[in-house]
């Protein structure tokens, strides 16, 4: 029971008049059952299909003009293209189906600039020199010999300090599910790594040009045609679409070497390399 005290406290407010007023209760709306989030892109995270983009990439890429890449004219690519298919495709390794100008990336994080020729017999990597118009190596992996290949976002671990990189990209793996050895998995200088993982060259999404002349830089176009290369009836190939894990924890090295964009051939004040 309230005192005389509180009767006079509560006599003392100013009357207020509630006529015509409709006490409503609402029911928050919860979102812990929705099974997608749309995002401003139009991208379903849930359901994000294959050939899904983001916008941009945020590594090599480091705000420098895109003609600095010597690979930025078109007809130096065509060319390195030509040579390579006459000289390092050999009879044996079968017909052309495609050849792409992709992002390698390295069992240490780092970002090497590779002309990718796929035939219908093998996988050729090629580091080709766009300065002096040469092919430097070339890493030849047969078809029948990856017997996994992943497609999806690179990510890296949970704990690991690298920032995001927003990027698709896809693994060609012939380890047959076995783990890397100790040996090689802390060896930087080992080059036998059963596994190759590529992402789209930069000139993607800073080149001007349309989207038939923008494929060549593509790793999803590129990841279609091997997919229909390697899944085969008679060879057995398992295709995952999950992400694709990056161990890189600290990685500073891998830092310097992808914001300067040291494995791409460019443009840097009177010097080029």
């Amino acid at each position: 029971m309230m005192s005389n005290q509180e009767v006079h406290f509560l006599e003392d407010a100013p009357p207020q008049d509630f006529t015509g007023t409709t006490l409503q209760l609402g029911e928050e709306k919860s979102v812990a059952g929705q099974s997608s989030v749309n995002y401003s892109n139009g991208i379903n995270k849930d359901n994000d299909s294959f050939n899904a983009k983001r916008d941009v990439a945020l590594v090599p890429w480091s705000g420098e003009d895109a003609r600095d890449f010597f690979c930025h004219r078109s007809e130096l690519i065509e060319k390195a293209i030509k040579d390579c298919t006459s000289e390092v495709v050999t009879g044996e390794d079968g017909d052309v189906l495609g050849s792409w100008l992709l992002t390698e990336i390295s069992l240490w994080d780092h970002e090497k600039e590779r002309l990718v020729v796929l035939t219908s017999k093998c996988v050729l990597t090629i580091k080709y020199d766009f300065i002096a118009m040469r092919t430097l190596d070339v890493r030849r992996v047969p078809n029948e010999q990856i017997d996994t290949l992943v497609i999806g976002e690179l990510e890296y671990p949970a704990h690991s300090l690298i920032p995001s990189r927003n990027m698709r990209g896809v693994r060609t793996m012939w380890n047959h599910g076995q783990p890397l050895a100790f040996s090689k998995k802390w060896n930087p200088f080992s080059s036998d790594i059963p596994w190759l993982t590529y992402t789209s060259h930069p000139l993607l999404w800073h080149k001007e040009a349309d989207e038939k002349e923008r494929s060549i830089f593509d790793v999803d176009d590129f990841a279609v045609r091997l997919g229909q290369a390697v899944e085969k009836p008679e060879r057995p190939c398992s295709i995952e679409h999950k992400p694709i894990l990056l161990e890189n924890y600290v990685g500073l090295s891998s830092l310097i070497h992808n914001k300067n964009a040291l494995g791409f051939f460019k443009v840097r004040g009177k010097f080029s390399f």
